[in-house]
């Protein structure tokens, strides 16, 4: 928003929240789990609350920070095409008039808007019932016994309900809230059969930030060319000067050196940790720039190796068409006092074995904090294909602080994330089919090329493909439609 405003003092105050901003992260590095010390509470806290103060200013010098975001279900419902529906998930607590009490427990709502009919609200029951469910299709993401049963679950609850508002459509945008963000709708069932499946025989599922993402208006500028990022060193970190000269000869090296590896190929969840080398990811980039170079795009800017660096990605000063980002992705689940939440998610880049030998920010750690204030206004799309890369702090109204949300603050028109572990080779041949179906054919837009890659798997032959705890992990949140 500040971006676009005019008055230089809305600038200097912002320029200010981003010194700030990148202070508070760096100070964060001191009093993350197992390496705070009094005097680093006391500086971590302090930049808290000049955080604070300087993002107040900013409300009240910026106009345009405070007024114009909102939208009436009247433009949303003007933006939808004709066979679509909206659900617009909500969590709320009842209150019963006539005993004047609040109920104990927040409840499930859902707001349905269609093109042709008015717009409906549904009071779907208290969230607890339904928690263990959201859990359990979370961790099996459909697959087994308990996946089906879960799904069947979450069907009736959440869908069931509004079948008779949402009516015969062919795209069902959903936005969800609070926990309902972990759920892979495309899962949803209604019986125990694969073929009951939403993604086997339901409307196109298309999850949406927020209802607003209906009536956000197209960048100014949009991005070109394709970024990349991969075959990270987690050992050492290179130089911030471009050194692209021997990329392919780099790639072709490093997916020799996969063949030739017996190493495990999952991509390990958790919190900041020692981050294995991921050998897959380089066919995953060599695969990606081929495409984007056939299908008439410029030549791809790779950065791998040690030259996969923090600073290389903070410091663009044009947003791409695509960023892609072929590494692990980490999610803390303890913080200090006071942590934003948004820096308990984030990337490993080159060098982040060795952030402890590093005092500035770029030690090759890159939290969702820091990912924020990145210009992403006109990029498409940025994939982040890292393990659970859509996970994070639950938050009731503001939903899931994930990766996927400090891309979309950054301004990306939609962030294509992990709910779950993955496989590293699985995934470059995911990765590799998703760009081939979004490219090959004028027009096609990320959503739709995600529906095909996983339809495909689905019906593969190969069990490794067609196992829902392999494709349904992928899920595309949009911020603009």
């Amino acid at each position: 928003v500040t971006r676009a405003a005019r008055d230089e003092t809305v600038h200097d105050i912002a320029d200010a929240v981003l010194v700030a901003r990148r202070d508070l992260a760096s100070a964060y590095r001191q009093v993350a789990p197992g390496r705070a010390d009094l005097s680093s509470e006391v500086v971590f806290q302090s930049v808290i609350e000049r955080v604070d103060e300087l993002e107040k200013d900013l409300a009240l010098a910026d106009p345009t920070y405070r007024a114009g975001r909102d939208f009436t279900a009247e433009q949303v419902v003007e933006a939808l095409p004709s066979n679509a529906a909206l659900i617009d998930y909500t969590l709320f607590t009842p209150y019963d008039f006539e005993t004047r009490l609040w109920a104990e427990a927040p409840h499930v709502g859902a707001v349905v808007l269609r093109p042709d009919a008015d717009a409906v609200f549904v009071d779907l029951g208290p969230l607890a019932v339904i928690q263990s469910a959201i859990e359990d299709l979370s961790a099996t993401l459909g697959s087994g016994d308990r996946g089906k049963i879960a799904g069947v679950k979450l069907h009736r609850a959440l869908m069931a309900p509004l079948d008779a508002h949402i009516g015969e459509t062919e795209t069902l945008f959903i936005s969800p809230a609070g926990p309902l963000g972990l759920i892979p709708f495309d899962m949803l069932r209604t019986s125990p059969s694969d073929k009951s499946t939403l993604a086997a025989s339901g409307p196109a599922i298309r999850l949406l930030a927020t209802g607003r993402a209906l009536v956000a208006e197209a960048p100014e500028a949009a991005g070109r060319g394709l970024v990349a990022f991969g075959a990270v060193d987690y050992e050492q970190a290179g130089s911030i000067s471009p050194t692209s000269e021997d990329t392919d000869d780099t790639l072709l090296a490093l997916i020799e050196r996969a063949r030739a590896s017996s190493a495990d190929s999952v991509i390990r969840a958790g919190g900041l940790q020692n981050f294995a080398s991921l050998v897959h990811t380089a066919a995953e980039l060599n695969a990606i720039a081929r495409i984007w170079r056939k299908a008439g795009g410029e030549t791809p800017e790779l950065h791998i190796g040690a030259n996969a660096l923090e600073a290389r990605l903070t410091s663009m000063t044009a947003a791409p068409r695509v960023l892609h980002l072929a590494t692990h992705g980490f999610a803390e689940e303890t913080e200090p006092v006071g942590a934003r939440a948004a820096l308990l998610t984030g990337i490993a880049l080159a060098g982040a074995n060795r952030r402890t030998e590093t005092e500035t920010s770029d030690d090759g750690v890159l939290f969702g904090y820091e990912i924020e204030p990145l210009d992403l206004a006109g990029t498409e799309l940025v994939v982040v294909s890292a393990c659970e890369t859509g996970v994070g702090r639950v938050d009731a109204t503001e939903g899931i602080y994930s990766l996927a949300r400090s891309f979309r603050l950054a301004g990306a028109g939609a962030v294509l994330v992990t709910l779950k572990q993955i496989d590293d080779a699985l995934t470059a041949d995911f990765m590799s089919d998703f760009y081939q179906t979004w490219l090959r054919t004028p027009g096609t837009t990320p959503a739709q090329a995600l529906a095909v890659t996983k339809r495909d798997w689905a019906n593969s032959t190969d069990p490794s493909r067609s196992s829902p705890s392999t494709w349904a992990a992928f899920v595309l949140i949009e911020n603009r439609v």
